[in-house]
């Protein structure tokens, strides 16, 4: 660009007469005292008057003090001002005086102290000034509060006015300060509102606000709410402001995790964090401190969203392989896109990287069955066809090359390259059926206990019709003789009445079959009634038992393990037995055994019992049937006292699923030792896995993932900070604008970011422009000084401050000529722009949405994900304390292995598990210190107790020298080197404590302060006399 002799000249003049075109910072000169009006070159501005001037009131008397307010409507700052009381608007006339109020704006009077007059002593911005109107008692002129108020050098109101200021009498006069006398809250609270009579100051009393409330608004003569900065010496003086405390300098402040933003505490975000290591910055998950800044900040394999550090996801945008593979395992950074992506053989899955069952050899084909491998390909065999990765059987409809093709579907054939049915069969859903509506003497052969007539399929004698089958005749069906009826056991024709099947004459209907009658059912002999569970048989003289009863001596006991029998119903007797139809005897159902070789009892098998299916082994539970029909523990547990326990560390193995990595972090097989051992990116710590840290042992960059920005150094095999990064306490940290730099790889951490070839410092990129340490494009083109410049793109905003163009404002898009407020699925740049939706961040996309951790409601609403809701990470599940996600089995919110799952009416919740909570192994008991899963509940070892969340040793009982050493225990003494309950108190070993007995009406509980003597004195008399109280 190319500048102009004259151009040069006319900046040297304008660098001589800004004093005299802009006025002065301090205050208006002398001159200005009649006119108001400041020396700035410009008129005043004819636009609506931008401030309010108000008075305490609108009346005053002559011992009045009226504050008077300059505040701004729209919140915009003004730089000075220029007041005078004055009887007449224009007339350079003034009554009373005008006087600042202490720890507000500097003020001075340039007009001299007979003069009513007020005005800035510095040209600092401010939203509001207070002073005092104090009348003239020899006056009594109606009055007006005149003022020039300066916005900036080129935008001033000359002579804006407040309210009229009436003259009134003493008894008529407005109260603006607090009484200094009163007789009670009333008189005060009239005077000044919420405020209270103090009759402790003296002996008249005194008016004063309460301790939360403050003294300070002219416009409304109250004691209004303490806010953010008031002094207060205790919480409750700023109980008016939500998350606030009284911090240490006696001023109302907000507590931790909040900061002061519009007088409110909202929740901190992570650059609200001033830091000076990146321990300050560690309640913050992948944050760390920028020295030059001394603020907290989101790595460069992150992303920032509504304040916090994410994990970055596939189409994410990316530098380096390491940008994506902290938050992906299996990812990579597209050199073409700079997305993050899955690396070759492996394809996107709800968001992960899964191999590409596609790509294969010999050995990849065998993990699916019914296929073989062809030219890097697995292919389905010619009977099955792909569906989602897997080979399925072909059916009705599917392409086909010969009949062996379609051999899943019974009776159908390949016609015309389609699996179809074959002739007098017909497609009925996914099966072909028999045509019943044809028939040959051939084709009812299809149809058991049928035969062909004219044509038709026929039942035979003793059948009916259903479904297109021949089913027996069932009680009830009609009939012509009793061979129709054999179906049913000891059922016949009625031919003599109703003609249908019923049960013969010693026999009676029980659903579906005939049962003989029981015992009080009507019968020829009455001679079995004293025979408790027999029946009478009209074809003899004796009594029967029962089926599921046996005759021994003279009546009839229940069958056991061993007896004969027709049915199960016949062991009933012998709980969890059936009836062996081979042997017709009774014996236990086949996930059980007889207890101790007893006949009357069945119990649940236990391990390396004989089974012959995974059901037989369901009483042990992780337990299947072996190969060697034993029960025995699947492969992820061990056998430990007849139960199957989970395998850990160092545990064998032969698959990473044998380890459970879900419990077990960061641990898989180690295939050579068929042990459990870390994954490479992790180090052993006691009985767990750990990331590594910088130092620590590598072999390829994604062992170094614990630690972002790491990368492995192959020449001295460790993990180190990459050529962008910082190493600062065992952390690698990116550098900012501003910083040094060698190439521009150094300032990648900055988006749109070059190294200066001036400077060599990070710096925004051509067409970039730095705005809240980040380069942000510039948009518009249109050059302005004020937002009515602006007025061609409707709701655009002038940015007065670099660029001095047209913008939109923030949460605004440009379309065509306006700006747009962006919703959910609206474009963005950066996640400012979808600021309309409260917490949306702009995704890979450039898409407003909802962040990882919470779910669209609609195109302006997301809600935090709660317990249930679908996840990638455990980071989505925060917004529910102590959840994290489900990433093997569900992808689902779900609570921490020590947690349990609550509910109340509005959601979800998790609770720590306490003693007797269910639990399934001792990491869900993790909560109580020292307890342990027993009997599938939590509990203490023995001999101690739960207490506030920790076992501690039980005390009764205990050895002990003094009473001092059994306190824990209420009313616990020591006798005889022993912890005993004191007389009165009987002792309940179980819940270690002293209960009453009710022979004394107090008792000596430990803490009483006694002397050992004292004490034993007590207990003695105590002894001697029941009745005697000692306290």
């Amino acid at each position: 660009m190319t500048v102009s002799r004259r151009n040069i000249v006319c900046a040297t003049c304008l660098t001589f007469l800004l004093p005299a075109i802009f006025g002065y910072p301090t205050g208006p000169l002398k001159s200005a005292c009649d006119n108001m009006t400041p020396l700035h070159g410009l008129l005043p501005s004819t636009d609506p008057f931008e401030y309010t001037i108000s008075t305490s009131s609108r009346t005053y008397c002559k011992t009045s003090r009226i504050t008077v307010s300059i505040t701004a409507k729209t919140g915009v700052p003004f730089k000075g001002f220029f007041c005078q009381a004055r009887p007449i608007i224009n007339t350079y006339e003034t009554v009373g005086k005008l006087e600042r109020i202490e720890g507000v704006k500097n003020t001075t009077n340039v007009c001299g102290d007979e003069i009513a007059a007020l005005s800035h002593a510095d040209s600092n911005d401010v939203s509001s000034v207070f002073f005092k109107w104090i009348p003239d008692e020899t006056k009594t002129n109606n009055v007006y509060i005149v003022c020039t108020v300066v916005q900036k050098r080129i935008r001033y109101w000359v002579k804006q006015t407040s309210e009229m200021l009436t003259f009134v009498e003493l008894n008529n006069c407005p109260v603006t300060e607090l009484p200094r006398e009163c007789a009670n809250d009333q008189v005060c609270d009239t005077a000044i509102k919420y405020s209270i009579c103090n009759r402790n100051a003296d002996a008249d009393g005194n008016c004063e606000c309460p301790s939360d409330r403050i003294f300070n608004d002219p416009a409304n003569p109250s004691c209004s709410e303490k806010g953010l900065g008031d002094s207060c010496t205790a919480l409750a003086d700023c109980k008016f402001v939500t998350s606030s405390i009284c911090n240490t300098e006696r001023k109302c402040a907000c507590t931790t995790g909040y900061v002061a933003k519009s007088n409110a505490c909202v929740v901190e975000q992570v650059s609200d964090v001033v830091c000076n290591t990146n321990t300050d910055c560690s309640r913050f998950q992948y944050s760390r401190c920028n020295q030059a800044t001394s603020r907290c900040y989101c790595t460069q394999e992150v992303k920032e969203v509504n304040g916090r550090c994410e994990l970055k996801v596939l189409e994410d945008s990316c530098e380096q392989d390491t940008d994506c593979t902290a938050g992906v395992a299996q990812s990579t950074c597209s050199q073409t896109l700079k997305k993050c992506q899955c690396r070759d053989t492996y394809l996107e899955q709800n968001g992960q990287c899964v191999r590409d069952p596609t790509v294969c050899t010999v050995d990849t084909c065998r993990n699916i069955p019914n296929s073989y491998c062809d030219a890097g390909v697995c292919l389905c065999t010619s009977a099955y066809k792909r569906v989602s990765g897997q080979c399925v059987s072909k059916g009705l409809g599917d392409t086909c090359g010969a009949s062996s093709d379609c051999v899943s579907v019974s009776d159908s054939t390949c016609a015309s390259g389609k699996c179809t049915c074959r002739s007098t069969y017909i497609q009925q859903g996914d099966r072909c059926i028999l045509d019943t509506t044809i028939c040959t003497t051939d084709t009812c052969r299809n149809i058991p206990n049928s035969r062909c007539v004219t044509e038709s399929c026929v039942c035979l004698s003793g059948y009916k019709k259903a479904n297109g089958l021949c089913v027996p005749k069932v009680l009830g069906d009609p009939c012509e003789s009793n061979s129709e009826c054999t179906a049913v056991k000891e059922s016949v024709c009625d031919l003599g009445g109703t003609k249908i099947c019923i049960c013969s004459a010693l026999y009676k209907q029980q659903g579906i079959e005939c049962t003989l009658k029981d015992p009080g059912d009507p019968c020829n002999a009455d001679t079995c009634k004293d025979v408790p569970d027999s029946f009478c048989n009209p074809g003899s003289t004796v009594c029967n038992c029962l089926p599921a009863y046996k005759s021994q001596g003279n009546t009839c006991v229940p069958k056991v393990l061993g007896d004969g029998c027709g049915v199960t119903n016949d062991c009933k007797a012998v709980t969890n037995s059936i009836c062996n139809p081979t042997t017709s005897t009774c014996v236990c159902s086949n996930s059980y055994k007889p207890k101790d070789g007893q006949n009357n009892q069945c119990i649940w098998k236990g391990l390396s019992d004989t089974c012959s299916a995974i059901d037989d082994c369901k009483g042990v539970p992780n337990s299947v049937c072996n190969a060697n029909n034993k029960c025995d523990c699947t492969s992820a547990y061990k056998a430990i006292n007849g139960q199957c326990q989970m395998k850990g560390l160092t545990d064998e193995c032969t698959q990473d699923t044998d380890c459970n990595p879900q419990q077990n972090v960061g641990v898989k097989c180690d295939l050579a030792t068929e042990l459990c051992t870390c994954m490479g990116a992790y180090k052993r710590s006691a009985d767990t896995c750990t990331f590594k840290g910088l130092s620590d042992v590598c072999s390829t960059t994604d062992n170094c993932r614990g630690v972002q920005n790491a990368v492995c150094d192959s020449a001295r095999q460790i993990c180190v900070c990459s050529v962008a990064y910082k190493e600062i306490g065992g952390q690698c940290l990116t550098r900012e604008l501003g910083e040094t730099c060698i190439r521009d790889e150094y300032c990648r951490g900055i988006t749109k970011s070059i190294c200066s070839n001036l400077d060599k410092k990070c710096t925004c990129a051509d067409g970039y422009i730095e705005r809240d340490k980040r380069c942000e494009l510039e948009v518009y083109d249109i050059v302005c000084a004020n937002n009515a410049d602006c007025t061609p793109i409707a709701l655009a905003v002038c940015d007065t401050g670099n660029t001095k163009k047209c913008v939109c404002p923030t949460g605004y898009t440009r379309k065509e000529s306006r700006c747009q407020q962006i919703v959910l699925g609206g474009e963005c740049i950066m996640d400012v722009d979808c600021r309309g939706v409260p917490n949306a961040v702009c995704n890979a996309s450039k898409k407003c949405a909802c962040p990882a951790w919470q779910k669209q409601l609609s195109t302006t609403q997301c809600e935090v994900k709660g317990i249930g809701d679908s996840c990638k990470y455990n980071d989505d599940c925060r917004g529910t304390p102590h959840a994290l996600c489900d990433r093997i089995y569900t992808n689902m919110c779900e609570c921490m292995s020590a947690y349990k799952q609550m509910s109340n009416t509005t959601h979800k919740y998790c609770e720590i598990r306490g003693i007797g909570d269910n639990c399934v192994n001792s990491a869900e008991c993790v909560g109580i210190k020292g307890s342990s899963c027993q009997n599938s509940k939590c509990a203490c070892p023995q001999g101690m107790k739960s207490v506030n969340y920790d076992c501690v040793p039980k005390v009764l009982q205990t050895y002990c020298d003094i009473t001092e050493e059994c306190k824990e225990v209420s009313y616990a003494i020591c006798i005889d080197n022993k912890c005993t309950c004191s007389y009165g108190y009987d002792t309940v070993i179980e819940q270690d404590t002293c209960r009453s007995n009710g022979q004394l009406t107090g008792g000596v509980p430990s803490r009483t302060v006694l002397s050992g003597g004292t004490l034993m004195f007590c207990f003695i008399v105590q002894i001697v006399f029941s009745k005697f109280k000692c306290s």
